[in-house]
């Protein structure tokens, strides 16, 4: 397949986007990304944005002629269309367990922490462009029900922080950096030994250096 024509729909700064690149970066992808399709800038929740996804969201990957959205969907399909280096189990119960992660990562522990954490610092909705910090306050206990989870399944290490990078990792870890470079978010992590050492050899990783830090 010709790498040369895949285009990543979505702004840089989406955590999604990010995990749809560290994959094509780890496997050494040329690739396009931004508010763009086919050269023409392409606005968010736009008409045209709707046709592809019906919620208006992002990434969507365009390779080819072939268009798919979802950021599991996408990374599963480029992992079997470019399977060097593999990023999932070759074991059928480790793949199915990996696969279990996945949707417990992008729906039940990412968008949350989107949605009620990270936007606030993203776009500040206190007065003159201030954090409001009773909202941050108030979002501190399903940060760190999520945090102690994640620190949990790093312990156990059958999932995440492997020997080698897998689509789960790519979807924590734009978040993890996130919160990492939050002066409260920082805070937090000191609580959680394994999510610590996980981060730093994360961002270590050349793509990780190259896109999160």
């Amino acid at each position: 397949m010709n790498n040369e024509s895949l285009h990543i729909y979505g702004p840089i700064l989406s955590p999604f986007v990010k995990t749809v690149i560290l994959l094509c970066e780890e496997k050494s992808l040329n690739y396009t990304v931004g508010l763009t399709i086919n050269g023409e800038d392409v606005d968010f929740k736009s008409e045209q944005h709707l046709k592809l996804h019906p919620a208006g969201k992002v990434p969507i990957l365009f390779h080819n002629d072939f268009v798919l959205c979802e950021t599991v969907a996408i990374c599963r399909y480029l992992d079997q269309a470019y399977p060097q280096p593999s990023m999932q189990p070759e074991d059928i119960y480790e793949r199915a367990l990996h696969d279990q992660w996945c949707s417990i990562l992008a729906g039940e522990f990412n968008l949350p922490i989107i949605k009620n954490y990270l936007l606030e610092f993203a776009f500040p909705k206190g007065e003159n462009g201030q954090v409001k910090m009773d909202k941050i306050k108030e979002a501190e206990p399903l940060l760190l029900n999520v945090l102690s989870k994640l620190n949990k399944e790093l312990q156990t290490g059958k999932t995440l922080g492997q020997n080698r990078l897998t689509i789960a990792d790519t979807l924590i870890i734009p978040i993890l950096a996130y919160i990492h470079g939050i002066p409260h978010g920082s805070e937090q992590l000191k609580r959680f030994e394994y999510l610590q050492d996980y981060i730093a050899k994360m961002l270590n990783r050349p793509s990780c250096m190259k896109l999160l830090k």
